[in-house]
């Protein structure tokens, strides 16, 4: 069966940073005239992710993306004066006009006024040792109802709260268990002056509760969720990662950011499912290549089935695998 031209635009790149492997030095640096240096190098990924059912409202039944970014970077430095030029080309192949991808779209709106400030304390990970990260924020300032026109503007005051605790025994596959703790507060009444919704900014969300991209199912804005992780590494070069977390609205009249669902009387509770999910990584090749696959499922609560209705269509499984390529 001929391949489809969508088909080619993703293997082509992923093949040629492949064939490079072999061929290109482990360095990419070049000696010039004055005690300088020119280096080139890129970086190439490809990550394919299957996401079904949809649990997103407006969308259809599934998603599914060949997800594809190669950057060059070039860099020159002189004792005194140092240059650096990229080139990116970041790309989506397989969606549709269903996909979460086919509706992203970049705008500049002054829908915000708000500084966050925040602390964050730790302890790194060693054997026999307890180990820990507690950060937490607050948000202060003005932000829009909407995108209304004109737009109305409210009162914003909201905070987060990321908090664990783990243990790493001296044990072979050095595994390290960690208790986590996330908290993003929630607009708790949609009919006053304020938004108490914390807003992750740039759309960040945190690794700790979950895939993001096509999945993405929980974001850093009200929620509440406990969790348990393990991470270990089970041979030479490889890592891996188990993991199961609670989720729940920290305001039951706000709405599952990201979901496109909300019950603005409270009347569906808060319960938004259990996640459970796990990942493995390969480094192939020392600083050269990285294979990495990974799965989620998460089992549906209450707010989503209630509020959903007919349109629910089931608890979402999520799968990925993909590549990074040094060159």
């Amino acid at each position: 069966m001929p391949l489809t031209s969508s088909c080619k635009r993703a293997i082509v790149p992923t093949a040629l940073a492949l064939l490079a492997l072999p061929t290109v030095m482990p360095t990419n640096a070049a000696e010039t005239p004055g005690g300088g240096s020119i280096e080139l190098r890129g970086l190439h990924r490809a990550r394919y992710e299957r996401l079904s059912p949809q649990y997103r409202a407006g969308l259809g039944g599934s998603d599914t993306v060949l997800a594809l970014q190669t950057s060059l970077v070039l860099e020159a430095n002189w004792p005194k004066l140092s240059f650096m030029g990229e080139l990116l080309d970041a790309r989506a192949e397989l969606n549709d006009s269903d996909s979460v991808f086919a509706g992203v779209v970049n705008t500049l709106e002054p829908i915000q006024n708000i500084d966050t400030w925040s602390m964050r304390v730790f302890r790194p990970v060693e054997r026999s040792r307890i180990n820990y990260e507690i950060e937490a924020g607050i948000q202060r300032g003005d932000s829009a109802a909407g995108q209304s026109n004109p737009l109305v503007w409210l009162e914003h005051d909201a905070y987060y709260a990321h908090a664990e605790i783990g243990y790493a025994p001296d044990l072979a596959w050095t595994p390290n268990i960690l208790l986590q703790y996330d908290v993003a507060s929630g607009d708790r009444d949609p009919t006053d002056n304020k938004n108490e919704r914390f807003n992750p900014l740039f759309g960040e969300r945190r690794f700790d509760t979950g895939p993001t991209s096509i999945y993405g199912a929980f974001q850093r804005s009200n929620i509440a969720s406990p969790g348990v992780r393990v991470t270990f590494n089970p041979a030479p070069r490889w890592r891996a990662m188990v993991a199961y977390r609670d989720f729940k609205l920290d305001a039951a009249r706000d709405a599952w950011v990201g979901s496109g669902w909300r019950d603005p009387t409270g009347q569906a509770g808060s319960s938004l499912g259990r996640q459970l999910e796990g990942s493995a990584t390969w480094n192939a090749l020392a600083d050269r290549l990285t294979i990495e696959a990974g799965l989620a499922h998460t089992h549906m609560g209450r707010f989503a089935r209630q509020t959903a209705g007919a349109a629910f269509r089931g608890s979402p499984d999520y799968f990925y695998a993909g590549l990074a390529v040094n060159f």
